[in-house]
């Protein structure tokens, strides 16, 4: 089995992609890294905004 990071893109919109200054955020992630935590992860670069 391959052993490749993850790779997700957020594409932001109005008020969050004016808060970043992007247009899109890319996570990277390790193989096999439970949804859970990528969830985990969404939620608290939320909170910083």
């Amino acid at each position: 089995m391959w052993n490749l990071p993850i790779t997700i893109t957020v594409k932001l919109f109005a008020t969050y992609q004016e808060a970043e200054g992007l247009s899109k955020l890319k996570l990277k992630f390790p193989n096999e890294t439970p949804v859970s935590q990528v969830l985990e992860r969404l939620s608290a670069h939320r909170q910083q905004f």
